[in-house]
């Protein structure tokens, strides 16, 4: 890692350090020359023996001493500090006012961690200055850290990435169809662009690592302010440190090999502009078009760079792919169109329909084996045996899972373990690479499969991905031709997170003739003689295998006014396919994913103005497309039964988007929880935009005990957390998560660019904040009072004061119980309220309720939310009063 700004980082103090300090001073250098001149002059040498011996002894035992370093401590922390500060200015001129402000904060944050440590009476005071030294160089290395991550994104910034790719295809492109010198000419080209982007995706992921490290360093320090007055021994300071040091060198190794690489790239890309011949030779090969999805064209160009011949293709492969606006199954695609013209044998097996050929060389026999078995342990031998011996061969694995499935390899039985070594063995055999040979394993979860096939560096694992909006508008306009540009647009961005061939099913379904015109008649009965056949058409495909009553409820709900047939019949195409949609999706998910359908919005929440406020804006810009003032993400903090789940709801309402919630997406099967979490993640960006909630979020995150399970709770946790903070979902993919113990969260999942936003939750603190949330409830329970309630706010409202908006409803349902009881259904009288409210006794835990607020109050992102009570507190008294509460809580939840 440069600097920029001088010197590098101030070296550790050894006892060789101080000895060069006791030394070289203008006191030592004193005495040794008084000694020396005296006896010269004097002619009594045995005070220059003196001297030297006294000389000796003081370097010898001095250096060691405890007092005579503290004494040499402080020279040298002077200095040490001036060029400090220096190259920490220097560092910090380079930098933008965004990132320097992000390093001022942190330098704020060391002077109040120096000032706390030095209030601990547990430390001792030399090893606190020795780790509060540390303490500083982590800050000077996180300044440094920045500013190297600054330049590398300054340098990613200048490159202009989609030229590349247009290159990288058009050089793929020219060295498939050229023959002899240009075939040479456009392969090595295309060699020195994908090595550049290689290069530049190297750069990109240390930029990653960097700014992963740097928030790393922020969060611990911010902890550090918060545990260090009550830590019993230095040492629990130390292995903090030590965990951040070993980062930042890790790091600073990394820097070292982005710097080579930047160089590299750097003379990559004048190599590959000095060919501008070639380049226009390439750009004119491309303008023939390439109908390739992106996950083929990255298949088709790893093969070409000779980087593996074996691929693991996972994901939405149980789906159609478009190709020239024709739908193909994938097996049809990859066997006609991908592999199909530079191959001369192409087999496909899987363990259930034995060994099939979609192309055979002539006079290519021996088969019969082959074909008349199934089982792996017969059909793989055979199939190497074809790798080995023929050219141009490319093999089609479809079911990988069921080949070697993921599991403990001490459960597996012989055939499961020979299977998976021949897999394995396969990706590292150079004939079959000799031979131009090729080998594509299909599985619908990667995680699926067992990690030492998914891991293996010689093998490609591809996603492919859900459809996006352009392969479902043009299956759209292939399936139905004659709809205009408008309805198809809706009926796209209604198909958002379906497969193509579900899309297909519910607007396209095959169907029995006779059953087609039987519902024709029944759909005509129900429309009346107004109706267009075009519309009863449509309406027939669209119900397949519906009875009569679902028809019936979809199609003539309540009488309806006249309106254009095309628009109505489009409303209705729409309704189904929603419908149909969440069915698929909540059957396909099996519960990981379930749909939310709020049935209310800010005007039924009583109170919480701020909140509303914060999150109205919010919607508003949802609403408006201003993706860049939408936050990544919301954590809903506070005690429970304060209305967080029924405001996330009603901002679901407001803001538009659909809403789904997790289910459970743990299992007790090996990979089972990983691959269930990928299914989710799969599908949530091919929602369109979507909020997602995550309730009681410590517990859903929470595996049990996170050294038995082989890890999976970290893989669970750093795959979630990776997916959050990509920025491409902002806007589209809302998270809110809720939760009543923030504390038991991974703290790096609640960090600025994953849950931007914490909103506090608490319970009503004053009349005036009771009173509205009363209204709201007597509102949603369609209640009337006999009695105005703010003229008895003394009588009713005031006892309520601190209740959570759950025991208020039940408060207000106790007061319409008591009102039915008495003959008064839904007006409940001045009198049945006090009764209710001298007869309910709210459950409480006032400790844990006292934790559940400070910790809201902690991680509240804004004071303005803050009750009164708490907005006025110093973050010093803050974590004392945390800290005394979680003393009193103890370990319970």
């Amino acid at each position: 890692m440069s600097d920029p700004g001088g010197s590098g980082p101030v070296a550790p103090r050894t006892t060789a350090t101080y000895a060069r300090r006791l030394f070289h001073n203008v006191y030592n250098y004193s005495l040794l020359g008084g000694v020396t001149a005296a006896a010269l002059l004097t002619g009594q040498w045995w005070l220059l023996a003196f001297g030297a011996g006294a000389e000796a002894l003081w370097m010898l035992y001095a250096p060691s001493s405890e007092r005579v370093r503290r004494r040499v401590d402080r020279g040298l922390d002077a200095r040490d500090r001036e060029l400090l500060l220096a190259r920490r200015a220097a560092l910090l001129e380079t930098l933008g006012r965004a990132e320097r402000a992000r390093c001022d904060r942190l330098i704020t944050r060391e002077g109040e961690i120096r000032r706390l440590a030095e209030q601990n009476p547990r430390f001792e005071r030399a090893l606190l200055a020795s780790e509060l030294r540390r303490l500083r160089q982590i800050v000077d290395d996180f300044v440094e850290l920045a500013t190297t991550a600054a330049r590398f994104r300054a340098y990613l910034a200048a490159q202009d990435l989609a030229t590349l790719e247009h290159q990288a295809r058009a050089y793929e492109r020219q060295a498939g169809e050229a023959e002899g010198p240009q075939r040479a000419l456009a392969q090595k080209n295309l060699e020195v662009v994908l090595r550049r982007q290689e290069r530049l995706r190297e750069i990109r992921t240390f930029v990653e690592q960097a700014g992963g490290q740097l928030d790393l360093i922020e969060n611990t320090l911010h902890l550090l302010g918060d545990q260090i007055v009550s830590m019993h021994s230095p040492g629990e300071l130390t292995h903090r440190l030590d965990e951040l040091i070993d980062g930042v060198d890790a790091v600073r190794q990394a820097a070292g090999v982005a710097e080579q690489l930047r160089a590299s790239a750097s003379q990559e890309g004048v190599m590959a502009a000095a060919d501008t011949k070639g380049a226009a030779g390439a750009k004119g090969a491309d303008a023939h078009g390439n109908d390739l999805p992106a996950w083929a064209s990255e298949l088709r160009r790893r093969y070409l760079r000779g980087e593996v011949y074996q691929f693991i293709l996972h994901g939405n492969v149980n789906d159609l792919v478009l190709h020239e606006g024709q739908p193909l199954a994938l097996d049809e695609f990859l066997c006609k169109v991908l592999l199909g013209p530079s191959r001369d044998t192409i087999a496909l097996y899987n363990s259930a329909t034995g060994v099939r050929f979609a192309k055979r060389r002539e006079g290519l026999g021996g088969l019969d084996e082959l074909l008349s078995s199934r089982s792996r342990e017969r059909v793989l031998p055979a199939l190497e045996r074809l790798l080995l011996t023929e050219s141009r061969f490319a093999l089609l694995l479809e079911y990988g899972e069921m080949l070697a499935p993921a599991g403990d390899l001490a459960l597996y039985g012989e055939a499961d373990r020979a299977a998976l070594v021949t897999l394995h063995r396969w990706a590292a055999l150079p004939a079959v690479e000799q031979a131009d040979n090729l080998i594509v394993l299909l599985t619908e979860t990667v995680s699926e499969l067992h990690p030492r096939l998914a891991h293996n560096p010689r093998v490609a694992s591809i996603a492919l991905p859900l459809p996006g909006v352009a392969e479902r508008r043009a299956l759209i306009a292939h399936l139905l031709p004659l709809l205009d540009a408008a309805a198809r647009t809706t009926l796209t961005e209604s198909t958002a997170g379906l497969k193509l061939v579900q899309i297909r099913t519910i607007l396209a379904p095959q169907d029995v003739e006779s059953n087609v015109e039987q519902r024709k008649r029944y759909l005509a009965q129900l429309l009346g003689a107004g109706a267009s056949a075009e519309r009863i058409e449509g309406l027939a495909r669209l119900t397949k295998g519906m009875p009569p009553e679902e028809i019936r409820a979809l199609v003539a709900p309540a009488p309806a006014p006249v309106a254009a047939g095309a628009s109505e019949a489009l409303g209705e195409m729409v309704a189904l396919v929603t419908r149909q949609k969440r069915e698929i999706i909540e059957r396909e998910c099996a519960g990981l994913l379930q749909f939310v359908e709020p049935r209310h919005g800010f005007e039924a929440v009583g109170g919480m103005d701020e909140v509303k406020r914060e999150l109205g804006r919010v919607a508003a810009a949802i609403r408006s497309g201003d993706t860049a003032r939408v936050p990544m993400g919301f954590l809903f903090v506070g005690p429970m039964g304060t209305g967080k789940t029924f405001v996330a709801e009603a901002f679901a309402k407001e803001s538009g988007l659909t809403a789904v919630k997790f289910g459970s997406f743990r299992s007790k099967w090996v990979g089972s929880t990983e691959a269930n979490l990928q299914r989710i993640l799969d599908l949530l960006p091919a929602m369109g935009q979507v909020i997602v909630f995550i309730d009681e979020v410590d517990r859903a995150l929470a595996g049990g005990n996170p050294g038995a399970d082989g890890g999976t709770e970290s893989r669970v946790i750093a795959r979630l957390k990776e997916f959050m903070s990509d920025g491409r979902n902002r806007g589209r993919i809302l998270f809110v998560l809720m939760t009543n113990r923030p504390d038991l969260l991974d703290t790096d999942i609640k960090r600025t660019g994953r849950l931007d936003r914490k909103i506090p939750f608490f319970y009503p603190q004053t009349v005036q904040e009771v009173q509205p949330v009363l209204s709201a409830l007597l509102a949603r329970h369609h209640l009337a009072l006999d009695f105005e309630l703010g003229a008895q706010a003394e009588a009713i409202v005031a006892p309520l004061v601190g209740y959570s908006n759950a025991d208020l409803e039940g408060v207000v349902l106790l007061a319409a119980s008591l009102a039915d009881s008495a003959g008064r259904r839904d007006r409940p009288t001045l009198e049945d309220f006090q009764r209710a409210v001298a007869d309910y006794l709210p459950a409480r835990d006032l400790e844990m309720l006292s934790y559940m607020e400070l910790l809201a109050v902690y991680e509240a992102s804004n004071r303005s939310m803050l009750p009164p009570k708490y907005a006025a507190l110093t973050a010093d008294e803050l974590a004392e009063r945390l800290a005394a509460s979680r003393a009193r809580v103890g370990g319970r939840r």
